[in-house]
């Protein structure tokens, strides 16, 4: 049996030291990466929840336009045209829809928002765009419409309210049937 001497001993020593340090830090980095991975990976899925979040919201939004008209045309105002007199329902109705088109506007520009969040929602950016802008010419015609009715301009007034609510019409079909194209 063969001794080493005490100078190959701690070379010895020194060379275990280096292994050892070697193996951990291959694995320190080895930890690291795999962590470095799982933390990509974790943003990526959280990423991919965001935008599955905004195309939910693109729905409700659009659902909650859809509601709002459905809601304005098909229950407030016959109820008012049944409830009060001719010149109460113009009152009402004249400070109830410059807000109608107002939160229809708001609701278009949250869907367009939520939309330029959303890789390839074309669609819905194209439906938001349509509910912004005929809400927008809606809501810039009521003082003409009011003032036709006011002064007995019966055609002009008509063509007005159909403009008006032929506009409506189209943002809800819009609104209620993009899905379909997405």
């Amino acid at each position: 049996m063969s001794t080493a001497s005490p100078l190959e001993t701690s070379q010895i020593a020194i060379s275990q030291r280096n292994t050892v340090a070697d193996c951990l830090s291959v694995q320190y980095r080895l930890f690291t990466a795999i962590e470095s991975r799982q933390n990509c990976e974790s943003n990526g899925s959280l990423l991919n929840r965001m935008e599955e979040f905004m195309e939910a919201l693109q729905y409700l939004i659009s659902g909650l336009i859809c509601g709002v008209i459905l809601f304005q045309t098909a229950l407030v105002a016959p109820s008012l045209f049944k409830l009060l007199s001719t010149d109460d329902i113009g009152a009402v109705l004249r400070h109830i829809f410059p807000k109608f088109f107002i939160a229809l506007l708001i609701l278009g520009i949250a869907l367009m928002a939520s939309a330029l969040l959303v890789a390839g929602s074309f669609v819905p950016a194209a439906v938001a765009l349509i509910t912004i802008v005929a809400m927008f010419i809606c809501y810039g015609i009521v003082p003409a419409t009011n003032a036709a009715r006011d002064t007995g301009r019966d055609k002009d007034f008509q063509k007005l309210h159909s403009l008006s609510v032929g506009l409506t019409l189209i943002v809800l079909l819009a609104n209620a049937l993009w899905f379909l194209l997405a």
